[in-house]
């Protein structure tokens, strides 16, 4: 059983290194993104939108590039990719809700793209956690428990946790 769990702690120590080592293209063109005017600096605002087909490495933790010095543009602060029931096909045009963790309103709203992916570079505070609900088409899941993490993909990534998902139509 040692060993077992040894062969368990190494794989999951490969995977989160080739998650983070993969090379990451970012082809977000003009039409994915908006410049902010009330600053001189002209800081770029990128979310995605539904049926918007720019975005890329559905599953993978986003957060691996579009960080500070990444290699991936922008710098999100939420983002994560919804899949179908099959855990293959991504699950397009779904809206994100990160919910107060009590529920008593919504924190910020994120569609998902045509390609079944989620992203922002906004400010989103979820230092006092929330609870993100992924709906489309009567369809709706929402996390258990409470999140401060933005980075999705880096627990739902389909070996640590399951990928998000929703039921087909």
């Amino acid at each position: 059983m040692k060993n077992f769990l040894h062969w368990i702690v190494l794989f999951l120590l490969i995977s989160s290194i080739l998650t983070v080592t993969v090379g990451c293209e970012s082809p977000l063109t003009e039409t994915s993104k908006t410049i902010n005017d009330d600053d001189d600096d002209d800081i770029e605002t990128l979310e995605s939108s539904y049926y918007d087909d720019e975005s890329h490495n559905n599953g993978q933790n986003c957060m691996s590039c579009h960080i500070a010095g990444g290699e991936g543009e922008g710098i999100f602060t939420v983002a994560g990719s919804v899949f179908k029931s099959d855990f293959i096909n991504p699950y397009p045009n779904a809206t994100v809700n990160l919910y107060k963790s009590d529920l008593s309103s919504i924190i910020y709203t994120l569609q998902v793209d045509g390609l079944g992916n989620f992203y922002t570079t906004e400010s989103v505070d979820l230092s006092f956690g929330c609870l993100p609900q992924v709906s489309a088409s009567g369809n709706t899941v929402q996390m258990a428990t409470a999140t401060t993490v933005g980075a999705c993909n880096g627990c739902h990534n389909g070996i640590t946790e399951s990928f998000i998902y929703l039921t087909s139509e």
